[in-house]
């Protein structure tokens, strides 16, 4: 029974590295002149030593010359993420951590920390390795199928002004009915300090005619909970969307029926969302290895929909707004609280979610619990309570992982106006076969109340029911599950390149109940460059299995960044 305790839970904080991971590292002592410390635990810290490899090296194609352009960061920017300095103890906690957080900066793709032998006994110095991405660059997104380009998103910007870590940038997004123009500026260290900003501001302009449209943004000022050695955080938020909405199947405008005096009458499913929101919270963490925290604050939030693509007045167009097709306008302000409980415990594998680079995992439990109260009498539509709860846990399984989840969250509002939404997920990753790895991934969700009417879930070929059209599935519950198989990476001209196999099995009904199994298999490519950022690009093929209405051959491609479904 010990046994198969000790092959479930492998070892939490074993350290797997990349092969390119392992080069850098000796590459770093090589060129620095020190030698690996085996037992660094308690030892005094004599020093730390910055070694950054620059965007393209002697591993790329590239010349070197074109780092020139780019703006490495800055030692300091890399050293003040570090949770230990000089002078302290070694600490293995610590030191994992200061490594999370250096590869949760999105520039950089790659940090390790590793301990050299000191100059005198008893003593470590720290060597900090880090692999920029290129600062100067085009961030985009596709999403491109077998009915054209669907999304293309070009954010070209300066990641790392002067080294600081600092991003501007311009934004162009293209969509099937509609272009997006915007800027966006961010400062994730304020004068030195923890403190963060950023600022978001978009413009729409409708493609058929050419027309503004609206306008979306975003404001943040906050302190984050950087490491489970804080103690007080807060946030402030401000977001708003003036769009028209609309819902597509296979890159089209859908239509839907509205029956006006017992006449069945086709309508665009369309509509015009007004959506502006405000949050001001605090957080205050207890705890080390087992945390707890107390997050309280409150959020005004004001929802108006209308159907403007129809004549004002006309019994059509208060049939369909006070149908399911359009959200139930509605204004909210409500105070909160929100108690959570879970373990800052993490799992170390490489190439979970990416390719050839380290992840870190959470695991253990995690359990949340929020409520939150709106009256009239301060201008909510309704008198409301509302509770949510979430519980999950997850469990290393050597070099892979076992997670679930279960999550609910209901609104009680006053005439039976009320909203529930339950749902429950689980993942189950195989440990690293040599060769590859197994996952499969199954969600469920169910919306049993909707008085807001929120829009439906949506599945097919551009998300989790590969091999069908995009957007060709849309219910108020959904039921899920996907079996995938993905190969070790390989290097070619620097960039980690994988294959894929997969099988998907869902349905989004109306009602659970009625769910019908849909089919599809495929293969994949996935392709991960390290000098751009940390997330795989997605090439998936899928043939569509049984469903007399869609051919088998030649079934339909997808391209996207980011794997197809995400850990729980």
């Amino acid at each position: 029974m010990a046994l198969c305790v000790l092959l479930l839970s492998g070892s939490v904080s074993a350290h797997e590295r990349s092969d390119l991971e392992k080069s850098l590292i000796a590459e770093a002592l090589h060129e620095l002149k020190l030698e690996e410390e085996p037992d660094p635990e308690g030892k005094i810290i004599e020093g730390v030593e910055i070694y950054t490899v620059e965007v393209f090296d002697d591993r790329d194609p590239i010349p070197n010359w074109i780092n020139w352009l780019h703006g490495t960061s800055r030692p300091r920017m890399v050293e003040r993420e570090l949770l230990q300095t000089p002078g302290q103890r070694y600490d293995r906690l610590k030191i994992e951590e200061s490594e999370r957080n250096l590869r949760a900066l999105r520039q950089l793709s790659l940090a390790n920390i590793v301990a050299a032998r000191g100059e005198k006994d008893g003593h470590v110095r720290l060597v900090v390795i880090t692999k920029d991405v290129w600062s100067l660059r085009l961030n985009s997104d596709i999403q491109a199928g077998s009915n054209g380009l669907e999304l293309l998103l070009l954010n070209p910007s300066e990641e790392n002004i002067a080294g600081t870590h600092t991003s501007v940038g311009l934004i162009y997004q293209y969509e099937r009915y509609r272009d997006t123009f915007g800027g966006r500026f961010v400062y994730p260290r304020i004068g030195g300090s923890r403190f963060q900003s950023a600022i978001e501001v978009k413009v729409f302009e409708a493609r058929e005619p050419r027309q503004a449209e609206g306008s979306a943004g975003t404001f943040l000022y906050s302190l984050p909970l950087f490491s489970r050695y804080s103690k007080w955080g807060f946030s402030t938020r401000i977001d708003w969307l003036a769009e028209t909405t609309r819902y597509l199947r296979q890159n089209e405008l859908r239509s839907v029926e509205v029956d006006v005096d017992g006449e069945s009458t086709s309508v665009p499913w369309l509509y015009q969302t007004d959506h502006l929101f405000g949050q001001i919270a605090g957080v205050r963490s207890f705890g080390v290895n087992q945390k707890f925290d107390i997050r309280f604050g409150i959020e005004a939030d004001r929802d108006r929909y209308r159907a403007e693509h129809l004549p004002e007045g006309s019994e059509l167009r208060r049939v369909y707004e006070a149908s399911r097709f359009v959200p139930m306008s509605n204004v909210e302000l409500r105070p909160f609280v929100r108690f959570s409980a879970y373990e800052a415990r993490f799992h170390r594998v490489v190439g979970m979610e990416t390719l050839g680079l380290q992840e870190d995992i959470r695991v253990g439990y995690s359990i949340d619990l929020s409520t939150w109260v709106g009256s009239t009498e301060f201008g909510s539509t309704r008198d409301l309570w509302g509770i949510s709860s979430s519980v999950g846990y997850a469990l290393p399984w050597q070099t892979g992982l076992i997670s679930a989840r279960l999550s609910s969250s209901i609104t009680l509002g006053s005439e039976q106006r009320n909203d529930a939404l339950f749902v429950a997920s689980a993942r189950l990753a195989s440990p690293w076969l040599g060769f590859g790895r197994f996952h499969i991934d199954f969600d469920l969700a169910s919306r049993p109340e909707n008085y807001r009417r929120v829009g439906p879930f949506v599945l097919g070929g551009n998300n989790r029911l590969r091999g069908y059209p995009s957007s060709s599935i849309y219910g108020r519950d959904q039921m899920v599950t996907n079996f995938e198989f993905r190969s070790t990476s390989v290097d070619i001209l620097s960039a980690q390149t994988g294959l894929s196999v997969f099988y998907d099995l869902g349905d989004s009904p109306d009602v659970l109940a009625e769910w019908k199994a849909h089919h599809g298999v495929g293969v994949g490519l996935r392709i991960l460059f390290p000098q751009a950022n940390r997330e795989v690009l997605r090439l998936d093929w899928g043939f569509p299995l049984g469903d007399p209405a869609l051919p088998v051959w030649p079934g339909s491609f997808f391209i996207t960044f980011g794997q197809a479904f995400a850990l729980p």
